[in-house]
């Protein structure tokens, strides 16, 4: 196991579908799997501005993504920085690119600035996630009002919830007919 990895703050871990899912958590110390109880069946990834050195990150994710393992949640916490113009990979603020997540359900995005290009790629790239059900961005600005026309189909068609934490604290829905957002909560 790489020293870099055993001194960062990144949690690994896997869970298992079952009635009650076992999560796996991996022990950097000895790189043994230790087990929790949940009761979801998926992996959640979080992704800490600090730890964006890490290479590893990426390909791992590909990996769950490909064989077919469910994403349950992907936090990019302060590691967000954009989205490729084929939109087919987020890139991170060290310069990493993470591809699209087929088996992805959410996506978290934190405390970043989103002008209307990034914006749309980023609802590109959610389209391709074929699992994803919500795009958070939390703590973010965004753009405040989205032509309806240009939000992609797929978004709507799938039923995919767009939410914003605005700094206030106060949550919003995008609506996809008005391309505005509606208060939550």
């Amino acid at each position: 196991m790489p020293p870099t990895l055993k001194t960062s703050n990144i949690k690994v871990s896997y869970e298992r579908r079952r009635k009650h899912g076992v999560v796996h958590q991996l022990n950097w110390d000895d790189g043994q799997w230790q087990h929790q109880i949940t009761a979801d069946g998926s992996v959640r990834v979080d992704i800490f501005q600090e730890e964006l050195d890490q290479q590893w990150g990426k390909k791992e994710l590909a990996v769950l993504s490909t064989a077919g393992v469910s994403i349950s949640r992907l936090d990019l916490d302060g590691s967000f920085s954009s989205i490729t113009d084929d939109t087919q990979s987020i890139i991170l603020t060290s310069g990493c690119t993470i591809p699209v997540l087929h088996t992805l359900q959410e996506l978290w995005i934190y405390d970043i600035d989103v002008d209307l290009d990034v914006f749309l790629r980023i609802l590109a790239y959610t389209t391709a996630c074929t699992e994803i059900t919500e795009l958070n961005f939390y703590v973010c600005e965004v753009p405040d009002k989205v032509d309806p026309g240009i939000i992609p189909p797929l978004l709507k068609e799938g039923g995919v919830k767009v939410d914003w934490r605005s700094k206030a604290g106060i949550w919003y829905r995008l609506d996809f007919n008005t391309g505005s957002w509606k208060r939550l909560r």
